[in-house]
């Protein structure tokens, strides 16, 4: 975070004041809560003016490319959108742990993720690649899932990502199909996990989510495939696994071997106390409803054969 001087009236000098006093917290935050809100309200007039500046294009890419190359959550939340159920097409602002995860992601080529149920990972996932997207050229990205309706899903939502970037920093989308489009010169596919899927193309990046509800020989067969491809790469890649845990199976071999330091998967848990809103209260109401293995499993990111809890 920046430090900046703001120069003001003595009056609302003495209103920040009362303000703060009144509402016991510090005045910079609420100075920051304005602008936020100001930045939302007219944030369609923002991006429309900010689109009508002309700079030579060498110099706006550059300036572009500075501050957001290296900083994705700072990309992510400045200029991608996301659908609200009450308020249509609104900014992403990440929770902590979304922020965290999109860190880590960034700066680790391999990570494996076990996560919660409705914890905003796989949309998280899915704007970091509208990121490496945006700042990279000529990859191919592979989107894996357990079948051929979840691989389209997540398609479509990246394509609404990069499709509702501001029109003065968004790429062209050609190509488009049911299983892939091309877009900043970079391909990307999705598809059901398979052998097949990934045998005929040199991935760069390689995301698969829900991986522990794959068949396992079809998983093993996959993985197999994908990572000695990807590990002899001379350019740098990612390979992203996400799952919440299902009976203890090849997601759990790989969760239990990134723990143990066996393979180079970076491993990250977030389980549903990360998330904002929830309370014992939730948890105990839940488990009225789906009963408490089944929540261990799905929202506690622990891992059971036959009733017994293994991690």
């Amino acid at each position: 975070m920046e430090r900046r001087n703001i120069y003001i009236t003595k009056k609302q000098d003495e209103e920040l004041n009362s303000l703060a006093t009144m509402l016991k917290i510090p005045r910079a935050d609420i100075v920051r809560n304005a602008i936020d809100d100001k930045m939302s309200e007219y944030r369609k007039e923002i991006d429309d003016f900010v689109s009508d500046i002309s700079y030579p294009d060498d110099t706006y890419q550059d300036l572009f490319r500075r501050k957001y190359e290296y900083h994705p959550v700072d990309f992510i939340e400045d200029c991608l959108k996301i659908i609200s159920k009450d308020q249509g097409m609104i900014p992403f602002n990440l929770w902590d742990v979304q922020k965290k995860l999109v860190d880590i992601v960034h700066d680790y080529n391999e990570v494996i993720l076990n996560k919660s149920r409705q914890c905003g990972a796989s949309i998280t996932m899915l704007a970091y690649i509208a990121h490496y997207i945006i700042f990279n050229r000529n990859k191919y990205i592979f989107l894996g899932s357990g079948n051929l309706k979840m691989g389209q899903e997540m398609l479509r939502k990246l394509y609404m990502l990069i499709d509702n970037l501001p029109t003065h920093i968004k790429p062209n989308i050609t190509n488009k199909t049911k299983t892939g489009f091309v877009c900043n010169g970079n391909h990307i596919y999705s598809k059901s996990v398979h052998f097949e899927a990934t045998n005929s193309v040199r991935f760069d990046f390689v995301y698969v989510d829900e991986f522990s509800l794959v068949n396992r020989k079809v998983a093993d067969d996959f993985f197999d495939c994908i990572y000695p491809m990807l590990a002899s790469s001379d350019t740098p890649y990612k390979l992203i696994i996400t799952s919440t845990p299902n009976d203890c199976n090849h997601f759990y071999a790989l969760w239990a071997n990134a723990l143990a330091n066996y393979n180079n998967l970076k491993p990250v848990k977030i389980p549903w106390t990360s998330i904002p809103g929830r309370d014992n209260a939730w948890k105990e109401d839940l488990i009225t409803h789906i009963g408490k293995e089944r929540f261990e499993s799905e929202f506690e990111c622990k891992f059971t054969k036959e009733g017994t809890v293994a991690i």
